[in-house]
């Protein structure tokens, strides 16, 4: 056990060194969604955060002193949009995608949103690069150019 915490430190040391693109906190009473989203988001070098709840989402912003870059939500879960807003002000720099129930819907409760994308039905190419894309030109050339030049 004791060697095993000594390792922790290199690990740790290795993860904070690994460049990101943005952090991004998913907002959806959706288990499934959110982790798949996060997973596809990961992969693609964000740091993807999931929250099922404002609560949740509330706390692990408090306990972690989260700065996000972007927050994905279910504007219908209840307090969504007041904590969104709440954290659109805080955090000036702060985009925002609402999901909503289908494809061309946008989203009137919360006219705010940078974008609005509809939840897929199953997670395929055409549904990941959308989302991808979305995400990509929310975050815009100069983050790109960040992560690739290994500035964070």
């Amino acid at each position: 056990m004791v060697a095993k915490l000594r390792t922790l430190p290199k690990t740790y040391t290795r993860i904070e060194s690994w460049v990101h693109t943005g952090t991004i906190l998913i907002l959806d009473r959706d288990l499934g969604f959110v982790f798949s989203l996060g997973r596809i988001l990961d992969r693609a070098g964000y740091a993807a955060l999931p929250a099922r709840s404002v609560a949740d989402a509330a706390a692990l912003m408090e306990q972690f002193h989260l700065e996000i870059d972007l927050l994905i939500l279910d504007p219908s879960l209840e307090g969504a949009v007041a904590f969104a807003r709440k954290v659109l002000g805080a955090q000036g720099h702060l985009k925002a995608i609402a999901i909503v129930a289908g494809r061309g819907e946008s989203s009137a409760a919360f006219p705010e949103v940078d974008a609005s994308l509809a939840k897929p039905e199953a997670w395929d190419e055409a549904s990941r690069a959308a989302w991808l894309d979305t995400i990509q030109q929310l975050f815009g050339p100069e983050r790109d150019r960040d992560a690739s030049s290994g500035a964070g």
